[in-house]
C-alpha cells in the first residue's frame, strides 16, 4: 500500500512536470512564430524595391547575379573594402588592385578567388 501511494505521488509529480513542459513549449512556439512573422515582414520590406532595381540593371547582369547567387550560398555581390573582397574576405593582391583601378567604373569586376561580383565603394582602398 505504501509503495502504491509512493508511485501515485510520483505519477502526479510527473504529470505536473509534463503540464509545465507542455505550457513552456506552447509559449516558445508562439514566440518562434512571432519572430518568424517579423522576419517574413522584414524580408518583404527589403525585397520590395528589388523589382525596380532589376528593371534598371539589364537582363545579362541579372542572369549573372542569379547564377552566382545560386552557386555561392546566396551572396552574389559583395562590397570591396580596404582592398578586400567582402565575399571571401581575402585581401586582393597588387596585380588585381591595378586591374580594378584601370577598369571603367561601369564595368563589372569579379573576385578571382570566390568569383563574386565586387562592388567598388569609397572604402575600397583603390
Amino acid at each position: 500500500m505504501e509503495r502504491a501511494e509512493s508511485l501515485a505521488a510520483r505519477v502526479t509529480e510527473v504529470q505536473n512536470r509534463h503540464a509545465e513542459v507542455a505550457e513552456r513549449l506552447t509559449r516558445l512556439e508562439s514566440e518562434r512564430d512571432a519572430r518568424l512573422a517579423e522576419l517574413d515582414a522584414e524580408a518583404t520590406k527589403v525585397g520590395a524595391g528589388r523589382a525596380d532595381v532589376v528593371a534598371g540593371v539589364g537582363d545579362d547582369l541579372v542572369s549573372l547575379y542569379e547564377k552566382i547567387r545560386a552557386s555561392s550560398g546566396g551572396l552574389a555581390a559583395a562590397a570591396m573594402q580596404h582592398r578586400r573582397c567582402g565575399g571571401c574576405r581575402l585581401e586582393l593582391n597588387p596585380v588585381d588592385i591595378d586591374r580594378i583601378r584601370s577598369t571603367p567604373q561601369d564595368e563589372i569586376i569579379r573576385c578571382e578567388e570566390c568569383r563574386r561580383i565586387m562592388v567598388r565603394t569609397a572604402e575600397s582602398g583603390l
